[in-house]
């Protein structure tokens, strides 16, 4: 690494990058973490000064892919194995204590008007088809 600092980044400092890629704010990432933004800054601020520069989310980039660095104080507790996707990386369309406002995209909004269209459809035909079942059932 291009920093002065010798040993390598901490798991908090990482697991706090990884969301800087997810493009979350240090309040957002504090909420998630269960620390204070204060805490967030500090592990930011840590890392921007081992990894060689002054941009968060160049620094993310940096570590993003990466795989784990040996040495770490968690590393014993990872989990091993197939990973499963983090479904808390997609916004919801509603509010929520770690996102009060909607800062979703244009993209992201088109993507769960059609969810939403989608998911009521089949619950109409669902809805329909037992119905139909219900009918047939009486009728004889």
């Amino acid at each position: 690494m291009a920093g002065g600092a010798s040993a390598p980044l901490t798991s908090g400092q990482l697991d706090c990058l990884h969301l800087v890629a997810q493009n979350l704010t240090s309040k957002e990432i504090a909420s998630r973490l269960g620390v204070s933004p204060h805490t967030v800054d500090q592990r930011i601020r840590r890392a921007l000064h081992h990894l060689g520069t002054d941009n968060r989310r160049q620094a993310a980039r940096m570590i993003v892919g990466a795989p784990r660095m040996a040495g770490n104080e968690n590393q014993a507790n990872e989990p091993r194995g197939r990973v499963i996707a983090d479904l808390s990386a997609i916004p919801l369309p509603i509010a929520t204590a770690a996102h009060p406002a909607n800062t979703m995209g244009i993209a992201a909004r088109l993507f769960w008007i059609v969810a939403i269209a989608m998911s009521a459809a089949m619950a109409m035909g669902m809805y329909l088809a037992g119905l139909e079942s219900l009918s047939r059932l009486l009728s004889h």
